[in-house]
């Protein structure tokens, strides 16, 4: 019998969730946008346990975050860089910028800003005379990450019927 001669090593990769669960082709540029970052979030919220929670969630799903305590905060951020791909942002806060009147004047500066709009409290979700769109995403806080990055997607891939 002939041994084996050399040196035999192995290598250990940590594992891509995607790609372990016998993910189609399709989830493989998913894979790629998530492990190379994606979009640019603006968020809005006033809790600092809340805010501290949403932004880790958000930036384990490959998003670059931005987080504020106050619709006034998330207002100045946004005029001075509007690049932002996405609002996401309580509907109650402290400040003269509550989350629907921040949503409107931020679609001033630009009219096709997605936005994800987050409450502890079932009556802030239908807010009368709001200025929300029908593309607007209303999520009801708790919210587990598989939602909050559900909702996320749904709002950057939504196209506007123009």
């Amino acid at each position: 019998m002939r041994s084996a001669t050399g040196t035999m090593f192995e290598l250990y990769f940590r594992a891509n969730y995607m790609l372990c669960k016998g993910a189609r082709a399709r989830h493989v540029g998913e894979t790629l946008e998530w492990l190379m970052g994606g979009a640019r979030i603006l968020l809005a919220e006033d809790e600092p346990d809340v805010r501290r929670i949403i932004s880790a969630l958000l930036r384990s799903g490959g998003y670059d975050v931005h987080s504020t305590n106050s619709g006034d905060e998330a207002k100045a951020a946004f005029e001075a860089d509007p690049t932002y791909d996405i609002l996401i942002t309580d509907i109650v806060m402290p400040g003269r910028l509550q989350g629907t009147a921040l949503a409107r004047d931020l679609r001033v500066i630009r009219p096709d800003l997605p936005i994800v709009f987050m409450s502890g409290y079932a009556s802030e979700a239908a807010i009368h005379g709001n200025g929300l769109h029908p593309e607007d995403i209303r999520l009801m806080k708790p919210v587990s990450r598989a939602d909050l990055l559900e909702a996320v997607k749904t709002a950057l891939s939504f196209e506007s019927p123009d």
